[in-house]
């Protein structure tokens, strides 16, 4: 999901280059939380879902991608754009939540990986998806990066090595 982002950030004119890691997603972040403390209205984006062939559930990029370059063509208000962008994706989250729980009947959920350093986004998942019955698990000791995901293989090499499993 993180190139999400990025192509968010490149098509809102927040950002087009990731000096480092994360740098777009950040500013489109900051612009989001500017627009919220100054009470600016979201730009009501929406992800389409559906079920792709192998019954997987899915959210219609290219649709959104379309919304986002209306957005900037008719020159939306960047971080009412910028915030509208995270809601969505909130709104997207929850809703690939839902269709799993009524498949499986599972009402745990776990937010993880580069994203959800993401704090508004965070917040605004962990808010709905707990307002909608559902048990969320987030990264709290470990982040939720690459970094983790190196902390993790890291330990499983150092398992190995105990158990002499190769």
């Amino acid at each position: 999901m993180g190139r999400l982002f990025d192509a968010a950030a490149a098509i809102l004119g927040i950002r087009v280059y990731n000096g480092y890691e994360g740098e777009c997603p950040i500013a489109l972040e900051n612009a989001a939380v500017s627009a919220l403390k100054a009470g600016t209205e979201p730009y009501p984006f929406r992800f389409r879902l559906f079920a792709d062939e192998s019954g997987r559930i899915c959210a219609d990029q290219t649709d959104f991608a379309r919304q986002l370059l209306r957005a900037a063509g008719e020159r939306v208000q960047t971080g009412a754009a910028a915030l509208g962008f995270h809601r969505a994706v909130g709104r997207m989250v929850l809703g690939v939540c839902r269709r799993i729980r009524e498949k499986s009947g599972e009402d745990r959920v776990a937010l993880s990986g580069g994203v959800f350093a993401n704090r508004l986004l965070l917040g605004d998942c962990c808010d709905r998806l707990s307002a909608d019955g559902f048990r969320v698990y987030y990264n709290s000791a470990v982040p939720s990066n690459d970094g983790g995901i190196s902390l993790g293989q890291a330990w499983v090499l150092a398992r190995m090595g105990q158990t002499g499993t190769d």
